[in-house]
């Protein structure tokens, strides 16, 4: 009959626990890892949302320019200036490398010729109903699902609507001034950064040139602000 030391058994069973502690160590490990790589597509798959919400204030503003050119009217910079962060927090983190970080276009005072939403008292997304283009309804921020005009859509279920009504954007538009034929002329334009030669205009002016920084945005279950992101583009507007 065969004998097993104790001591033997003993040492058997100290490696037991060791293999079980290193394999529950590496399970956990395992399971940290995929938690941070689903956090990690979350936050990635928010941030695309959130740009895809500031490319829709780009051309929300786009669709405001043809507009007022359309009926002939050419907005300029006679809002403003903006000296302190908007309530609804868009341009907060914006800055444009000349001057201060609300200085927006270097020479204009800060001063705006537009803003959407008319009314930005919060930092909080509006609950109400979605509301008409360029209607002062809005507040702080357009819903994605207003401007997809998902309510009307009868592809959408309840679960799409709910999620984009969680991103909306905003946006500041900014009169940079004329161009013409001559625009490489030293003569000072009507716009307020009328003394840069690109846009030095003449008696015969051909178009109107604009900036819109706009502000897409994300908000958490209680539609409080969660992240920002700002976007910028140049629209120009023939007469």
């Amino acid at each position: 009959m065969m004998k097993i030391n104790k001591t033997q058994k003993g040492f058997a069973l100290v490696v037991s626990l060791l293999l079980l502690l290193m394999m529950t160590v590496m399970g956990v490990a395992m399971m940290a890892r995929s938690n941070l790589n689903t956090n990690m597509s979350v936050e990635y798959d928010r941030s695309e949302h959130v740009f895809m919400a500031a490319e829709a204030g780009i051309e929300h503003a786009r669709r405001y320019l043809e507009n007022e050119s359309g009926q002939n009217r050419y907005p300029g910079n006679a809002k403003g200036p903006i000296n302190s962060i908007p309530k609804n927090r868009c341009l907060a983190d914006y800055q444009d490398g000349i001057g201060t970080q609300y200085d927006t276009l270097g020479k204009d005072g800060g001063q705006y010729a537009y803003r959407f939403p008319a009314i930005q008292n919060g930092d909080t997304l509006s609950a109400g109903q979605c509301v008409t283009f360029n209607s002062s309804g809005d507040t702080n921020y357009r819903r994605m699902d207003c401007e997809f005009d998902l309510q009307n859509d009868s592809s959408s279920n309840t679960d799409e609507i709910n999620f984009f009504k969680r991103f909306g954007f905003s946006y500041y538009v900014f009169y940079e001034g004329e161009a013409s034929a001559a625009g490489s002329s030293t003569s000072v334009g009507t716009g307020s950064i009328g003394t840069s030669t690109e846009y030095a205009a003449t008696g015969k002016g051909t178009a109107y040139y604009y900036k819109v920084i706009s502000c897409g945005a994300s908000f958490d279950k209680n539609k409080k602000l969660k992240q920002i992101q700002s976007l910028e583009a140049r629209i120009k507007l023939d007469k």
